[in-house]
């Protein structure tokens, strides 16, 4: 195959060995398709090495990720009146996502080509995986993310990053990686980086290699910037055209499903014109129906996944109707096991409150300074937010999520007189001390 990266703009072609990770024009690089599948005696992803573009490189990356299980779910299908519907577990990834894949490929690259760090833009998963994978071939890793990212995702990326920057937005948080990583030696890690797309395409790859002589119905992929189903469909559309791919959308109006939910997918204009020549589509889940699909994976096949790996099941569960007679269906789990404390207790009980699952980064350090230094007044806190943990948000902002944690009841505030200033400082409420022990 050609080891070339093109692209879909102005159809201009690079070797894989000049690093470059966005054509002159400004335009998005995809790896070019192989022209065959066939797998070869490596570990990891390096199975596909005949088919993949980075196999240029012959120092390899891996902590055996890829190969996960296509597990034909049985229950589940009764459960949904479907005739046979298997679930590619990517769970099983040794950062529990499938961005694994992508990252054996961009480490493999960016250590090759002599970098020294990878500067990535993260909502959780893709800093954690980058950050796993720079530590395995000894490169530098700097993540910037959101200050409401999930504190779980936050403080695993903090333990295995170099440096981690919190900021805004994830918009804000995509311009800081770019600008950071284009300096000399580094390079950025947004979804769109080709060399993570790369080792995404080994998903698809092993989809329609497991299901032997069977080509699978429907596929429905995650759609978060859009990336793996993007790879997904340049893969399926050439080997197995007459299969439809799904890409499943998490509601941005969720606080449960934030890790997942962006309003405008990086991909989406390319999804589009892809799912447009092959018959593919998009559908939304919400809340809701990502909850009902956990309980019903945990009911029917003893799984259990996050919320936000879960929503491809969600749509299944929503398509069941318009499914039925087609056969096989796949469905990508795309996350980890189930971890948030918060979220599995409002899954088991009903009537748990949901404001748990609101908290993210910043409001549960905000909890941990009040808890630790007594009242402060939110301008202190932002000092120490900005000075301490590199949470670079707006006092506006900080005001803002006092405002929403006294509404929750996690904090109170009172006025105290200095001089002849009156001003309102905060305390933890018992109910805020009792997320953070």
């Amino acid at each position: 195959m050609k080891n070339e990266l093109v692209c879909v703009e102005c159809g201009r072609a690079y070797p894989v060995l000049s690093g470059r990770v966005k054509c002159a024009c400004g335009g998005q690089l995809v790896p070019t398709p192989p022209e065959k599948l066939g797998r070869v005696n490596a570990p990891g992803i390096w199975s596909w090495a005949n088919a993949l573009a980075t196999a240029v490189f012959k120092s390899r990356a891996t902590l055996y990720e890829g190969n996960t299980p296509l597990i034909r779910a049985s229950r589940l299908a009764e459960e949904l009146n479907l005739r046979e519907v298997y679930l590619k577990d990517e769970s099983r990834n040794p950062s529990g996502t499938f961005i694994d894949r992508g990252s054996a490929t961009l480490v493999t690259a960016a250590k090759s080509l002599r970098l020294t760090r990878l500067v990535a833009a993260s909502l959780g998963d893709l800093g954690v995986s980058v950050a796993t994978y720079s530590r395995r071939v000894g490169l530098r890793c700097k993540v910037v993310m959101p200050s409401y990212t999930t504190p779980v995702k936050a403080y695993q990326t903090a333990m295995l990053a170099d440096s981690v920057e919190y900021v805004e937005s994830y918009k804000e948080s995509l311009s800081k990686a770019w600008k950071y990583g284009s300096a000399p030696a580094n390079m950025p890690v947004t979804p769109q980086n080709p060399f993570l797309l790369d080792g995404y395409r080994t998903l698809a790859m092993e989809i329609l290699t497991d299901l032997s002589t069977k080509r699978p119905g429907v596929v429905l992929v995650p759609v978060g910037d859009g990336a793996l189903a993007y790879a997904t469909i340049q893969i399926v559309s050439k080997f197995s055209p007459n299969t439809t791919v799904i890409g499943v959308r998490a509601s941005s109006k969720s606080p449960l499903l934030k890790d997942v939910a962006v309003d405008r997918p990086l991909f989406a204009d390319l999804l589009k014109e892809l799912m447009d020549c092959s018959g593919g589509y998009m559908i939304e889940v919400g809340e809701d129906d990502v909850v009902s699909a956990l309980k019903l994976l945990a009911k029917c096949e003893g799984m259990l996944t996050e919320l936000t790996g879960a929503t491809a099941v969600a749509a299944l569960i929503k398509l069941s109707d318009d499914l039925r007679g087609t056969s096989p269906i796949v469905s990508i789990i795309s996350g980890g096991p189930a971890r948030d404390p918060a979220v599995l207790r409002m899954v088991v009980s009903e009537g748990h409150p949901r404001y748990l699952t609101r908290i993210g980064f910043t409001k549960m350090k905000i909890l941990e300074i009040l808890a630790l230094q007594g009242p402060l007044h939110p301008y202190a806190v932002w000092k120490i937010l900005k000075g301490e943990y590199g949470v670079n948000v707006s006092l506006r902002s900080i005001y803002q999520h006092f405002s929403e944690l006294s509404e929750m009841r996690l904090v109170e505030g009172t006025e105290e007189r200095e001089g002849r200033r009156r001003r309102k400082v905060f305390r933890i409420t018992d109910e805020g001390l009792s997320l953070i022990r």
